[in-house]
């Protein structure tokens, strides 16, 4: 394969990065980077600007400066390719999907190779969004109130979205490990509403990443939503996940949880226990996060304060023990 530098240095450092978590992932990697030059080629791809994010996934964002593809051609901002060492992968078609419903989300186009999942969308240059701590709830009436449209079912999707307990079961036991591992209490007792709760008889596409991070704005400076994860699963599992996450921004989960609902109707009393187990999933996270020696800022929005970050964890094992025990 041969590729012009810097972006030739770019992605044989993104495999670098990767090689750490074993053979598979480092396959997965080398697959998307060996995808690269016929993409920008059918993509009409000029202009490499950067890659977009340097980290340890088996996949590569990149941004350029425009794109030969009619539908993407005249927009007024760069463009970014994120391609997957591995197929099928929902982001693209549910994104698509979500746009066609006028949900709020980039312009893009979505497609597969032999071995991997691609979709070429507008940069967002005011990404993540700048929210101010008195707009969390406006926002979050927002998102609410696209619930039941970003939720509505899409049969068609069906074979490229992830089955939501299959993706999140593994990374709920992971944090529940960390968080023992460094002091912190979580009953046994808690697992036993896992299996259960990241499950539903009528599943749903979701976003499966809703936080900030995941929020940019456009030039008016309305929410745009990107990075989704594409899972199926309970309808009330985004909400959980963005109540959670906001404890980071000092928002009691179960406040923020109740506000959504009164958008959003759920599956009952079991959502809040649904809710419960994202609250120690993101405090898992958060303890993974530090424990990794990463930015808790980039990540999550927060400072380096270590004192921040324990009182945010105590906050969520806080509401998991009010409604799980």
């Amino acid at each position: 394969m041969t590729l012009r530098d810097p972006l030739d240095e770019s992605l044989r450092g993104q495999i670098r990065r990767v090689a750490v978590h074993g053979h598979n992932e480092v396959r997965r990697i080398q697959n998307a980077v060996e995808a690269i030059p016929d993409l920008t080629s059918s993509l009409g791809l000029d202009g490499f600007v950067a890659m977009l994010t340097a980290d340890d996934k088996p996949r590569v964002v990149l941004r350029f400066r425009r794109s030969g593809l009619p539908s993407l051609r005249r927009l007024d901002t760069d463009v970014v390719l994120k391609v997957y060492g591995d197929r099928p992968r929902g982001e693209g078609p549910l994104l698509k999907e979500w746009r066609a419903r006028g949900l709020p989300v980039p312009s893009l186009e979505t497609g597969e190779t032999v071995f991997c999942s691609w979709l070429l969308m507008e940069y967002l240059p005011r990404a993540p969004m700048l929210i101010q701590p008195d707009g969390v709830s406006e926002l979050t009436d927002l998102l609410a109130s696209l619930g039941p449209l970003m939720h509505a079912p899409t049969p068609q999707l069906l074979p490229v979205l992830r089955r939501l307990d299959a993706v999140m079961i593994p990374r709920w036991l992971h944090a529940t490990v960390t968080l023992r591992q460094h002091g912190w209490q979580v009953p046994e007792a808690w697992h036993a509403a896992v299996e259960a709760r990241y499950c539903s008889l009528e599943p749903v596409p979701l976003h499966g990443d809703l936080g900030p991070s995941n929020i940019a704005a456009d030039a008016h400076g309305s929410p745009v939503l990107f990075d989704a994860s594409a899972l199926l699963g309970p309808r009330a599992f985004d909400a959980a996940r963005w109540s959670a996450r906001l404890a980071a921004w000092s928002r009691p989960p179960l406040e923020v949880f109740s506000r959504w609902l009164e958008f959003e109707s759920c599956e009952g009393p079991d959502a809040y226990e649904l809710l419960a187990l994202e609250c120690v999933l993101e405090a898992g996270s958060l303890e993974i996060v530090r424990s990794r020696k990463r930015s808790v800022r980039a990540l999550h929005g927060l400072s380096h304060d270590s004192l921040h970050v324990d009182n945010t964890i105590k906050e969520l094992l806080c509401v998991a023990s009010e409604i799980l025990s």
